[in-house]
């Protein structure tokens, strides 16, 4: 009898030990810089969620143009009408009709509102069997003069949703920004952590050996037996010094993954760090330039993409506010229409046109809103009033923090730099 093929289970077995030694941890072998800044970039959670702002902020912004979407109506009506009873007879049917309608209707963001309207229907007569054909169209415009024109609150919030729209990709740019920040961050803090901690099993080891020679001289009786007391509580303070770095190291690798936007099983298996520090020759003795302060705070209020963001959604927030201000006072409407309409009577079995009348019609007219009664528009002017006021003090905050904190990181810059050379 023919053996089974091993071939399925080796590949099963290769399979399940290769799974495995992902799960160990692709970074087993050492991580570097630009794989921390990359694996930071495809998983942060603050750049997904920065992302997704901006699809909403999308959404909204297609939601606030609705009101300016041209619309569509049909109807069709059938109407049976007679006259009311008179000295007790009965009502007897006069007239019926059949109407279809159809009106499109444009809003713009001006203000103005162009409408069309067209109606097709029938005249049924009553007692004398007599019936009639009409068509009637017209073209409408309504004009704001005063009140909503240049376009109301509608308009303003548009424009204000299209101004968020760009704030949110701007802060997504930032949030991708900082998340960099931080990856490079968390990186050098572990490589840090991983020196430190280097350093201090290596001091761990010379104190060892310190311990070991003091014992051989103190029983060559070259040293007094008190020196072995001194070394022994010398290489006790260095273990605990490393005990603690080891959980430098550990709070580090653990914020690093974090960082990464790994879970938490992959901390066994970040590896070594093996990106260097870079190269410090050239800072070594030099100081950083007091005026060189004024320059970055120029670069940093130019260049970040939070503070862009900020004043995108300030403009955003006049533009609601000078909308609704619009709509807040008196309003003044002029409404023009022309039309033409025609009517084609027929005689009682429907079978000719008795005659044709139809002409051209026009209308004009003065529509005039008083201001008193529109605590609407008025209320929803003082909110966007505070609102554009808001994000005023809160671009004006912003910038102040920015510029404070470029000069103090001048400045700490400085001093680690100077503490670095002393050091050495």
């Amino acid at each position: 009898m023919r053996a089974p093929s091993t071939a399925p289970v080796t590949v099963t077995v290769l399979l399940g030990l290769a799974l495995h030694a992902h799960a160990q941890g692709p970074f087993r072998d050492g991580v570097g810089l630009g794989e921390v800044v990359r694996t930071a970039l495809a998983n942060s959670p603050a750049i997904e969620t920065a992302r997704l702002a901006v699809e909403a902020e999308a959404g909204a912004l297609v939601l606030a143009g609705g009101p300016f979407d041209p619309f569509v109506r049909a109807g069709l009506a059938r109407s049976h009408d007679g006259l009311p009873p008179i000295g007790g007879r009965t009502t007897f049917p006069v007239t019926g009709s059949l109407e279809a309608t159809t009106s499109f209707v444009k809003p713009f963001r001006s203000g103005v509102v162009v409408s069309s309207d067209l109606a097709v229907g029938r005249v049924q007569g009553g007692s004398s069997g007599l019936s009639a054909d009409m068509v009637q169209t017209s073209v409408s415009v309504l004009a704001p003069l005063a009140g909503g024109r240049g376009g109301g609150a509608e308009a303003g919030a548009e424009r204000a949703a299209g101004e968020s729209h760009a704030a949110s990709r701007l802060e997504r740019e930032h949030v991708e920004a900082r998340s960099v920040h931080d990856a490079a961050y968390a990186y050098w803090r572990y490589l840090a952590a991983y020196e430190q901690l280097d350093t201090y099993r290596e001091s761990v080891e010379r104190a060892r050996r310190l311990v070991e020679e003091t014992e051989a001289l103190v029983q060559a009786d070259e040293r007094p037996a008190s020196d072995r007391d001194v070394m022994a509580s010398n290489l006790a303070g260095k273990r605990t010094a490393a005990v603690a770095a080891d959980q430098t190291l550990l709070d580090a690798r653990h914020a690093l993954v974090i960082t990464m936007g790994l879970g938490s099983g992959a901390i066994p298996g970040i590896g070594r760090p093996v990106t260097a520090f870079p190269s410090d020759d050239g800072h070594q003795g030099s100081p950083v330039a007091a005026s060189a302060g004024a320059e970055l705070v120029r670069l940093a209020l130019s260049g970040r993409r939070d503070l862009a963001g900020l004043r995108t959604r300030r403009d955003g927030a006049r533009l609601a506010a000078e909308g609704a201000f619009r709509d807040a006072g008196s309003r003044w409407d002029l409404l023009a229409s022309v039309g033409y309409a025609a009517i084609w009577p027929r005689l009682g079995d429907g079978s000719a046109v008795v005659a044709r009348f139809g002409g051209m019609s026009s209308r004009v007219q003065i529509r005039y809103e008083p201001l008193f009664g529109n605590d609407a528009a008025r209320g929803l002017a003082r909110r966007t009033a505070a609102l554009e006021q808001s994000a005023v003090v809160a671009v004006d905050d912003l910038t102040r923090t920015i510029a404070a904190n470029v000069r103090v990181a001048v400045a700490g810059l400085g001093n680690a730099i100077e503490e670095a050379r002393v050091a050495r």
